[in-house]
This record gives structure tokens, sequence and C-alpha cells, in this order.
């Protein structure tokens, strides 16, 4: 029992942390390591890893035809072995024809005789294979005559024989294991990249034993050589290219990190943990810090002079720059011209780049997804971890596809999609998912909208989100200045193209939204998933199914201090935010000023714009654009992350309503007691006119676009 365990919840103990459930090391009493006995009290999680473990990576739909049928077979049989599972997956999951199928095997031997096989197979293409060859023994003869038709992509590591039936013409039962060849007994086969180190199994009876062995290896075979050439999506594609080593019973994979950017809140312990271990930064040509969080955006002549009203945020700066210049990093400081929001910064200086992996200890790291990036938060520990390393400690992630069909409508934007996506799917619907959006509406949108949704997935609940790179990202990219120059943009756009889901890929969940349904989106609640179209009226809790919805509902609306059943649209607003790492490019605030162009915001509102960096401050103003909103009673801003946050005096007082084009709408977000309205830039400029909540198409009719 110390190295068996069939109980889900010891399962589930083993699979996460081999040390919670075993006193000592298997491999100190010759075991290969714990493991897991599947029976009827096992979990839907054990089964998906042990079927990993066999070479089988099913999709949603599959696992769970699988499980069904696991759980009786379990109920009859006191443990299910592989060959259990091998006839299972095949009848409930693989219904393909195989790859190879054995015609013919010979076998000659004798006492002095070499042990010689012959083999005939069909090939994919229907054609007969043959091949002969000698071996250690007969069943080393045959396994090595099926690699000469196949090629040497396996290697025998496990070899078992059991009766099948009784008496003179008895069947036997072989079990085989194979592993790509060359793959290292700890590692997986480099196009795989599954949990632990993948075995593929084959199984068959035969009155004659190598008959059956035949079978059993070419069974094994087929299933690894599907595995090797299956369809893969976006996100594994990225995963597979950067995976140092692969997922283990005792840990996560590990993954190289290309790019790690780094700000002033999630750093300082990061760069203690360093000095304590003495080590050095791995890579500083691969790190990037600006300031953005704690920086104060009020307008001063000098900007190195900007004036932090909050103590820890001082010091926090301080510490960024003190720590980026005891490491060797590149600081963009207060005076920076390149400074600005972590995750406007990086794609407008062609930081960014397909294929990568990026990282930053900000959940919305996500952003950089719209490149076809696999980008995603960190934790503060872990921030010390990519320093030191330039590597992290990761578990493989499911995909989801969100494809959204049809065409936005007039005055609809990205952010009213991605507000209705997170509305339609909840805050946790991708839990564990890497999201990748597909669809005409997604291709539609220029590369602004699509950080803007990329931004937002993390608001469902999405460890990243994902958008495969294409002739609008190529055209966004090239000229900047950190992106390749020359035959090295050729090259690498060549290289880019590839990244895209496979035709035949296969996601954990897809999800299916209809663009052209969309309406300017609003949040009336306290998460980004309470979200309803400008015109609808505020939901009931009672309408919802479940308790907890149900409770959590209720207490929005009291936090809020809203009334079910109302119009939205027509709400008193206090303060009109336009910036954050969500919507505060130039595409954002063209939007808002097409709007205010000679107009002026209510009398009542306090309307704040910042845009997300320097650079798109210097081209808002070089197009007139700061002048249409001072003109129109607006604060003109510095850059930064301000408001979203509340930061440096950027906050609401108690009980005030703000429209924010921000991506967070949690309670005392924006200042305590705070109430927060998530909208597009569009609805954000329409309610600054009118002091009220405003579906924008009606003020945009006949407007020229800014």
């Amino acid at each position: 029992n110390a190295f068996a365990h069939e109980a889900g919840i010891h399962q589930d103990g083993i699979l996460k942390h081999r040390g919670t459930y075993e006193i000592m090391s298997a491999e100190l009493v010759g075991l290969e390591g714990g493991r897991l006995v599947l029976g009827k009290h096992s979990g839907r999680h054990a089964l998906r890893r042990h079927l990993e473990t066999m070479g089988h990576h099913l999709t949603e739909d599959e696992l769970s035809a699988v499980f069904a049928r696991f759980k009786e077979v379990a109920d009859r049989k006191k443990v299910v072995d592989d060959r259990d599972l091998e006839a299972l997956v095949h009848g409930e999951a693989r219904r393909t024809e195989p790859l190879y199928r054995l015609e013919l095997v010979q076998v000659s031997t004798g006492t002095h005789a070499i042990p010689t096989a012959t083999v005939r197979l069909v090939g994919p293409e229907g054609n007969p294979l043959v091949a002969a060859a000698q071996g250690d023994g007969p069943v080393d003869a045959v396994c090595r005559a099926i690699n000469d038709v196949v090629g040497d992509v396996a290697e025998l590591v496990e070899f078992g024989v059991d009766a099948v039936t009784e008496g003179i013409n008895a069947v036997g039962g072989v079990t085989v294991r194979l592993r790509a060849t060359g793959t290292p007994a700890a590692h997986t086969h480099p196009q795989d990249t599954l949990p632990r180190e993948v075995r593929y199994t084959g199984f068959a009876a035969h009155t004659d034993i190598l008959v059956a062995t035949a079978e059993a290896y070419v069974n094994a075979l087929n299933t690894l050589l599907r595995a090797r050439t299956a369809p893969r999506t976006l996100a594994h594609k990225l995963w597979d290219a950067h995976v140092v080593r692969p997922e283990s019973a005792d840990a996560p994979a590990i993954l190289y990190v290309d790019l790690h950017l780094v700000h002033e809140v999630t750093s300082a312990q990061a760069f203690d943990e360093l000095r304590v271990r003495g080590l050095p930064v791995r890579r500083p040509d691969r790190t990037l810090a600006t300031m953005d969080h704690s920086t104060p955006t009020r307008p001063v002549a000098d900007r190195r002079q900007l004036a932090v009203l909050d103590p820890q945020a001082a010091r926090q700066l301080d510490a960024l720059r003190a720590n980026c210049d005891a490491f060797g990093i590149r600081l963009h400081d207060l005076g920076d011209d390149e400074r600005g929001i972590v995750h406007v910064i990086g794609p407008e200086g062609g930081h960014t780049l397909p294929g990568m992996t990026i990282v930053c200890g900000d959940s919305h790291t996500s952003t950089h997804g719209a490149f076809g990036a696999l980008a995603f938060g960190i934790g503060t520990s872990e921030v010390a971890d990519v320093l030191a390393t330039q590597c992290l400690l990761q578990a493989r992630p499911r995909t989801m596809e969100v494809r959204v069909e049809g065409a936005l409508g007039e005055g609809v934007t990205a952010k009213d999609l991605v507000l209705a996506i997170i509305a339609q799917v909840g805050v946790a619907g991708g839990a564990g998912h890497v999201v990748e959006y597909t669809g005409p509406a997604i291709r539609a949108l220029d590369m602004e909208g699509r950080m803007t949704v990329c931004n937002m997935s993390i608001e469902l609940g999405a460890r990243a989100g994902l958008i495969a790179p294409d002739d609008t990202t190529f055209a966004w990219l090239k000229g900047r200045p950190h992106a390749p120059r020359g035959a090295a943009w050729d090259t690498a756009v060549a290289r880019w193209r590839a990244l895209r889901s496979d035709p035949a890929a296969t996601y954990d969940r897809t999800v299916v939204v209809d663009a052209s349904a969309i309406a300017p989106m609003v949040t009336y609640g306290t998460n980004p998933g309470m979200a309803i179209p400008v015109t609808a009226a505020i939901p009931a809790p009672e309408a919802l199914e479940d308790a907890t919805d149900r409770a959590q509902h209720a207490q929005a609306l009291a936090y809020m201090g809203l009334h079910a059943g109302r119009p939205i649209a027509g709400q008193k607003v206090d303060v009109v935010f336009i910036g954050s790492c969500t919507n505060s490019r130039l595409g954002d605030l063209r939007a808002a000023a097409q709007l205010l162009r000679g107009r002026r915001i209510a009398p009542a509102v306090r309307m704040l714009v910042v845009p997300g960096s320097q650079a798109v401050k210097r081209q808002a103003e070089a197009e007139g654009l700061d002048r249409v909103f001072r003109d129109a009673g607006a604060e003109w801003r510095e850059s930064g992350c301000s408001m979203c946050i509340a930061m440096n005096g950027d906050q609401l007082a108690p009980g005030e309503y703000a429209v924010s084009t921000s991506n967070r709408n949690f309670e005392g977000r924006q200042g305590k007691g705070g109430r927060t309205f998530l909208a597009s830039p569009a609805t954000a400029a329409a309610s600054a006119l009118t002091g009220r909540i405003t579906d924008p198409r009606p003020l945009l009719a006949g407007r020229p676009a800014s």
C-alpha cells in the first residue's frame, strides 16, 4: 500500500506531490515509483493522467465517454489494467483505422540458430510492407523486423504474457509497452509533452505467443505514431516549443521564458530573494522593466519630477530603480520617453513577438497573446524563479476555443465583444484553459482590438488568451524598434505564419459567440461577468438558478445601489476614466475623441484620459486629441495605470459612480466605496457627455472618425 493508490483522494495527492502519501522514495525499494491502481474509487483526473502515460491524449468529450465505461468496468473488477483501458479507448474514442496492420509473422529459431523473424504489414496507403530481422531472441527478432518496416521510432521497455484461456489450444495475451526512440527515461518525446514518461501500450491475444507479440507491438506503434502526428492547437505548439523538461509525477513541467516584463509592485521581494541566495539575473537581455502601477499621472513640466503622493508607491519606485541598476536590467524610468504601462510598451516597442513565451507579475499579461504569444501572469515567488533561471514551473494547460462568428455592428467594439464573451461563459468558464479566439469577427479586429480581447481573458478565469498571427499582426509589428529587420524580418514572418492551430486540431472545450447579436455592453455588478447590453434592464437575482449566484448578484446590486428591473441606461455617472492596459492605446483615444469633438462633458462629471504610454501620449498630441479632450472639459494626463487601481489620488470617493474602460469592477477596486461600470471608450465618452450611462450609437451618427 505504500506505493499503490486506488482511492481518489490518495490518487489526487500522489499526482500533485508524491510526498503527500509516500513516506519514502519508491526507488529505494526497487520500484519505478508511486503506482496508481485504477479501480472503482479512482477519479477522472487519475484516469486522464494514466491514459496520457499510455500515449492517449483525449479531448473532454472522448474522456467523458471513456470514463463512463471505465466506471462500469471498475464496478465489475477489482482493478482495471492497461489492456482494459486500451479496449475502452479504442472502443469509445479511437474509431479510426490503424496506420499499420499485421498480415503475417514467421519466426525461425533453433538450438544453434540465430532467431530470425519475417513480418508483412499493410501500410497507411494499403501497400504491403515486408521485412526480416535477426534478434537476441524470437521476441526481439519480431520487434526488430517491425521496426525495419515502420522505422526506428520506438523501443520495447515492457513485455508481459498472461494466459487468457486454458487447455491445449490456450490463448495467450501479450502486453507490450514502448518508448519513443531516443527519449530518456525521465522525459517525454519532444512532440508529445505529456505528463511523466509516455509509454505506448499495446495488447493482443493469440494461440501463438509470437503472433500476439507482433500484433501487440503494432498496436502500440500505431498509438505512438498517432500521438506524434496528431494535429495540435496553437497553444500546444507554443508549449511544445518551450518545454525544457516535461511534467513528471513529482513536478510540473519546466517552461523556458522568452521575455520577462517587470514592474515595481511585484518585483521587490523577488530581487530580495536573489540577494539572499547570491544569484544574478540569468538573462538581463530578456528582461525589461518599467514604472507604471505606482506612477503619478498629473502633468508636470519635467516628468522626472512627477509628484508621488503615496509613500509606499514612492518606495516601490525607488526599489525598482535600485534593483535594475544593481542587476543590469533595462528600466523605463519616470522621465523615459519609452515608459508606460507594461502591457502597452511591450507590443509598441516590438519586444512582444509571435511565438514567444512572455510572463510578468501582473494578471493581464494575457494581453500579449494577441500576437500569437503564450503570455500569462505570475506571482512574486515565480518572478524570482524567472529572474534566476529564465524558466518557470508550469502544469500543461487545457485548451479552449472561443469562436466568434458573424460581424460586429456599427458602434460595437472589441471591449463590448469581450464583455459579452465573459457574460456568456462566466468568470470561471475558462479556468485552467488557454483560450484561443477564432472566427471572422476576431480576424476583422485590428491589433488594438485584439489586445483588448486577450487582455480580459483572465476575467473569464483563463490562464491566457491567444489569437493566431496573420497579416494584420505582421503589418502592425513591422518597423517597431525591437522587431527584426531586413532578411531577419522575412525569415521571422515565414516562421510566424506556421503559428496557427492545425485544421483538424481539437480543443478541450469550444464556445461559439454570435458577434452580430452583440450591442454596446456595460457591467452592472461587481465582476466583469455581470454585464448586459446598454439597452437592457438590470437582471433580477431571482432569475438565476444557482443559489450561490443569486446571493452574489443580490450582494452586488446592494453594493452598487442598483435595483433589478430598471434600465441600466440613464444611471447617474460621477466620473469617467479612459485608460488602463485594456483601453489606453491610440485607437481607444481616437474612439473617445470622435464623440467628444466639439462637445462638452456634463457639468457634474469629472473625466480622466490617461494614455497607456508616453509614445501613445506623443502620438495623440500630434493628432490634436489632447486638445479635443481638454476642450471637452476632460483632464489630459501622463501615462500610467492610474484609476484602474486607484493610485496616487486617481480614485473614486465613497459612493461615487464611474464608467471605466479598465478591466475590473470589484468592490473598492477604484477607491474605497467606489462603484464601477466597465464599458468601451465610446460608451464611456458618451456617458461623460450626458452624465448618465448612454448608448454611444445615436451620438456617433454622422460623425467622422478621429
